[in-house]
């Protein structure tokens, strides 16, 4: 027989760590919400000179997934003698059984649905994104398989070879990236505990396997059955207690303090770290109530995705922990850290260290070195023998950065302040090409979160790139590194000649509690950024692709600068000082409110009531949907003139105080329609009698009403109502002499009275009297319903 090798990987037990660790801490994101990640691809940078260096596509590090380098992935480096076993009968043994196996569950289960709980869906899991769709497709089916061995109580057929249960396989060609992607399954799917590790193989015909090995019985279908049944027992009391809390972040802290709680780290009675598989797992952690670090983090994912949080292992040659994405932002912690103190939960303000950067945008932190926790250096959780990457793609650092070009053949960039940095080199990409800007000096000072440098003199017109590198000691070899460049570093921005065109704000009118923005706009915009501006501080109001805004939520009385940024060709405009516009909010002016809207020949009478302060009003109208000013008046009333006769006029009244103009609503509104003058009522008769004067006149067509007037020493009275076409008036004082006159209420519209209408007449005890007069214009009497208009 043929001698074969099968080497095995183990699963981080025989390297643990050396030393307990205290917990990870997360990194602030960048608050420069304009920011606009223009990556072309990740390609390599080199490390720092002083002049331009090329850098193109073809070069770029691409050999292995993200995911790969993020999993730690080594090579294997164990190896068994075969040379008296029968690989292929092996492999053929396994493929028949998990055949068999599929085709039962298909009998008697739904159809895989490509999720292992309701709440997670592993196509959005932060490692498998990254793999190539034929590997992601491979992701999948082992998905589907581990899901029918978890649900069934076979007993598979397998070979032991000195100590290692085979239970599953897979051929592969490309051993990184097939192992990039089993390693990525492994630490983000930890509900599959019966699995412990991998090893890889060559078949007889020289097909390359990955194989899957279990350990504590669990080929037995029985023993791996109860071995679920307990775990699920517990999942389900957990998950009672993280499911009561009100938000991701209380339930991510329910479930590290549930594993705190409830396992210990697996040390031997001399102190030594235990190797052992169970201590691998969720089995481990759960069942056995003590693991290693690799158990914490699976555990940790497993209870995260039961509760609906992405959440996925990270491992480095000697330590394994967890990416947890709380709110949209990727954090890290560590529960073997927890374990032992797990008081230090989160700690904000430590050191970011770029070399244990491990996807795009995410910090790893640690403590500074000599920190201590619990008494043990924290700098020896981290691997001893760790060798600087050659290629920058393997531990790039996103500082995330915006740029303005202010003037011309200039550009400023700001970036993020990365606390440990020592310093920070600023580049130019055009063209394929990085060239070297300058320097600025760190700042390792927590109150300062932004940094700035300018460029001046520059020579490329138009689409530029700018990324910013940092250098970073490490506090175990006591060595200093630049940081990576990739396509997701690169910000770019217009300079020189297509400089973006500002949009120029041309209307702010206060309101209460918020400013209506208006700006021009800019050819080839697809985006505004509307900020303001309030003691000495920026902000983002929010982002419109139209040409105005209402800016909500601001303090009445203060007062606010906005301005505005137009988003062109992948470039922000620039905003200075000039650009600024300031408004002041205000509460709410209160309304002028109709009390009179009198109809009458191509006009309407308004009045309505006074608001303090106001220094002016002004009147609209309403008609088929639209408004137009009738006019201003600082008085509380006003004849809108030339209206049609016989259409329904809206109308409605602003009043402006302290530089702001009250608002109108629907319910402000008062509508009235203008109809032509109706005949005059003519009094025939006005017989001064015993303190009274007998009344007729001529009866008007369609009234459905009289009002009686009097008038006496300048002022106007109604003496009364009638339906009929006579009265007498009353209550008179003989020997006065007093004005008569009468209106008619036709179609809803009170006649008009002039001079030439009023009949004078004298009370007597003696005799009638009848007179009349002509001497004065009286054309603005109103009736009783009236308040006098002020025109």
């Amino acid at each position: 027989m043929k001698k074969k090798t099968l080497k095995v990987i183990s699963a981080l037990a025989a390297a643990a760590l050396a030393a307990q660790c205290s917990a990870a801490v997360f990194a602030d994101s960048f608050d420069y919400t304009d920011v606009q990640d223009m990556g072309e691809g990740d390609f390599v940078g080199t490390e720092l000179m002083d002049e331009a260096y090329d850098v193109s596509y073809d070069d770029a590090y691409t050999e292995l997934p993200m995911a790969y380098k993020t999993m730690g992935g080594v090579a294997p480096s164990i190896e068994i003698d075969l040379s008296d076993v029968d690989t292929d009968e092996m492999f053929a043994s396994l493929e028949a059984s998990m055949d068999k196996l599929r085709a039962e569950q298909a009998d008697g289960a739904e159809a895989f649905t490509e999720t292992q709980d309701a709440s997670y869906n592993y196509t959005s899991d932060y490692y498998y994104a990254q793999l190539p769709a034929a590997y992601q497709k491979t992701y999948q089916q082992l998905a589907s398989d581990f899901d029918t061995i978890l649900s069934s109580k076979k007993n598979f057929s397998v070979t032991t070879l000195s100590g290692y249960d085979i239970f599953y396989m897979i051929p592969y060609t490309d051993l990184d990236k097939s192992m990039a992607m089993t390693y990525a399954f492994m630490y983000s799917n930890p509900q599959y505990f019966f699995n412990d590790t991998v090893a890889t193989g060559t078949g007889t015909d020289g097909t390359k396997y990955i194989l899957f090995i279990t350990y504590n019985n669990y080929q037995n279908g029985s023993v791996r059955t109860a071995a679920k049944q307990k775990l699920d027992d517990i999942t389900n009391s957990w998950m009672k207690s993280i499911n009561a809390c009100p938000d991701a972040l209380a339930k991510e802290t329910k479930i590290a303090e549930l594993i705190c709680a409830n396992s210990k780290y697996h040390l031997a009675s001399d102190g030594s770290i235990v190797a052992e598989k169970a201590n691998q797992t969720i089995v481990g952690c759960l069942l056995d109530k003590q693991c290693v670090c690799a158990g914490f983090s699976k555990t940790f994912t497993y209870f995260c995705h039961k509760a609906g949080i992405d959440c996925t292992g990270v491992v480095s040659d000697d330590h394994a922990w967890n990416m947890v994405k709380i709110n949209g932002k990727w954090y890290e912690t560590c529960l073997t850290a927890m374990n032992q103190s797990y008081t230090a939960y989160y700690n904000y303000d430590y050191v970011y260290y770029a070399a244990f950067n491990r996807g795009p945008g995410v910090l790893h932190a640690i403590f500074d070195d000599g920190a201590t926790s619990g008494g043990y250096v924290v700098e020896d959780c981290m691997k001893k023998t760790f060798t600087y990457p050659t290629y920058a793609t393997d531990m790039p650092l996103n500082i995330y950065t915006r740029v303005e070009s202010n003037a011309a053949g200039q550009a400023t960039v700001y970036f993020k302040n990365a606390l440990g940095a020592s310093e920070y080199a600023i580049y130019t990409y055009t063209n394929g090409k990085y060239t070297y800007a300058g320097k600025v000096a760190a700042v390792n000072n927590a109150n300062t979160k932004y940094l700035s440098y300018t460029i001046k003199n520059m020579t490329v017109s138009g689409r530029c790139g700018f990324v910013v590198r940092a250098l970073f000691g490490n506090p175990v070899t006591k060595t200093n590194v630049w940081t990576g460049i990739t396509g997701g570093n690169i910000v770019y921005a217009n300079v020189q000649g297509s400089a973006v065109a500002k949009p120029k704000i041309t209307s702010a009118k206060a309101g209460d509690g918020q400013v209506a923005l208006n700006w021009s706009a800019v050819s080839g915009a697809t985006n505004y950024a509307v900020y303001t501006y309030v003691n000495g501080k920026w902000a983002v109001a929010g982002y419109r692709t139209a040409t105005g805004m209402y800016v909500t939520g601001l303090t009445n009385g203060v007062k606010y600068g906005f301005a505005v940024k137009a988003y062109v060709n992948g470039a922000w405009s620039a905003i200075s000082s000039s650009d600024i516009v300031y408004a002041t909010p205000a509460a709410a002016v209160a309304k002028p409110v109709i009390t009179k809207a009198q109809a009458q020949d191509g006009q309407v009478a308004l009045n309505w009531t006074t608001v303090s302060g106001a220094t002016n009003y002004a009147v609209y109208t309403y008609l088929n949907g639209k408004w137009s000013v009738a006019g201003y008046r600082t008085a509380t009333g006003m004849y809108v003139t030339g209206l049609t006769n016989g259409v329904k006029y809206g109308f409605a009244v602003k009043a402006y105080v302290n530089g702001t103009w009250s608002a109108i609503s629907s319910s402000d509104i008062v509508y009235a329609t203008p109809v032509a003058a109706s005949a005059k009522p003519v009094i025939t008769k006005a017989q001064g009698q015993n303190g009274q004067v007998a009344l007729n006149w001529t009866t008007v067509s369609g009234a459905t009403n009289y009002a009686v007037y009097t008038y006496l020493n300048g002022k106007w009275s109604v003496a009364g109502y009638r339906t009929a076409n006579g009265m007498y008036v009353t209550g008179l004082t003989n020997g006065v002499k007093y004005g008569f006159a009468v209106k008619a209420y036709v179609n809803g519209a009170w006649t008009s009275i002039s001079s030439s209408d009023i009949v004078y007449a004298t009370p007597t005890a003696n005799k009638s009297d009848i007179s009349f007069v002509d001497s004065q214009d009286l054309s603005g009497i109103v009736d009783i319903f009236d308040i006098s208009v002020v025109a």
